[in-house]
């Protein structure tokens, strides 16, 4: 990583920058020395390192973050949980806000920033973030997850993930692990709307059995029903629609706050 670092801050991509000497490297068992309060969202995917460097003008002092996972997969579901901002068209998928660029591209997510948000570095932190892309060379895969979605009514950027405090972050079930998230399950969460209506829809993917045990637990603990064969829909205290299908195979869909209940039965269907 710190050869893609050397390569992107390089005189011949962005002029009139040069690389402070140092790195500072992160792996499992220390990032949250770097990022304290925050290390358990990296961890909860196959985050691998983090390389930090500093690139510097007579001026500006700009900070790159390189984290690297062990898959594609992963490298976009952290993105994807928090990808607000504007796109710019770097690497795979791109945010911009603020100051920050946030991309990911192949195996790697990037954080690119200067230390005092003004808005003239903006084309300087877009440069690095081009050039850092380009040094990555190769795309990655996206979650395979993402083919289970409806082909239209997604709005934004569909967060992928695999733990049970990433979905509370995004959509709050329970302190319970009623839906049986870890590390051997995919997740999917996004938020649909279309018809002049909105839902919101989990897609999980699940080894063995787990995924009758999940909803199982789902319907008895959210749904607050008894479980049975078939769809489970049911109208909740805020007026709204939530359920459960039956597992699909590896797969469970799950429907919270629709508008109606045709429409989470629609979402629920393969």
């Amino acid at each position: 990583m710190e050869l893609l670092l050397r390569s992107a801050a390089g005189p011949t991509h962005v002029s009139g920058l040069a690389l402070a000497p140092g790195f500072r490297h992160y792996g499992r068992d220390d990032l949250n020395l770097y990022i304290d309060g925050a290390a358990e969202r990296y961890l909860g995917y196959s985050f691998d390192g983090l390389v930090r460097a500093e690139v510097v003008t007579p001026t500006d002092v700009f900070v790159i973050e390189l984290y690297h996972f062990r898959s594609a997969a992963d490298a976009y579901g952290i993105w994807s949980t928090d990808s607000d901002g504007e796109r710019v068209g770097i690497g795979q998928r791109s945010a911009y806000a603020s100051g920050l660029l946030q991309f990911w591209r192949g195996p790697y997510f990037a954080r690119i920033y200067h230390q005092k948000y003004q808005e003239r570095t903006r084309e300087t932190v877009l440069g690095l973030g081009r050039s850092l892309a380009e040094c990555i060379g190769e795309d990655g895969a996206p979650p395979a997850l993402l083919a289970a979605l409806p082909e239209q009514g997604v709005k934004g950027e569909p967060v992928f993930f695999h733990e049970q405090a990433v979905l509370n972050h995004v959509h709050y079930v329970s302190d319970t692990n009623l839906l049986r998230l870890g590390p051997r399950t995919d997740a999917l969460f996004a938020e649909y709307e279309g018809d002049g209506e909105k839902a919101k829809l989990l897609v999980v993917s699940y080894a063995g059995r787990h995924g009758s045990e999940a909803r199982q637990a789902f319907i008895r603990g959210f749904l607050e029903g008894k479980p049975g064969r078939g769809v489970r829909v049911a109208r909740l205290e805020n007026g709204r629609w939530s359920g459960v299908s039956e597992p699909q195979g590896r797969l469970l869909r799950v429907v919270f706050d629709a508008g109606s209940e045709e429409l989470a039965r629609r979402l629920l269907a393969p």
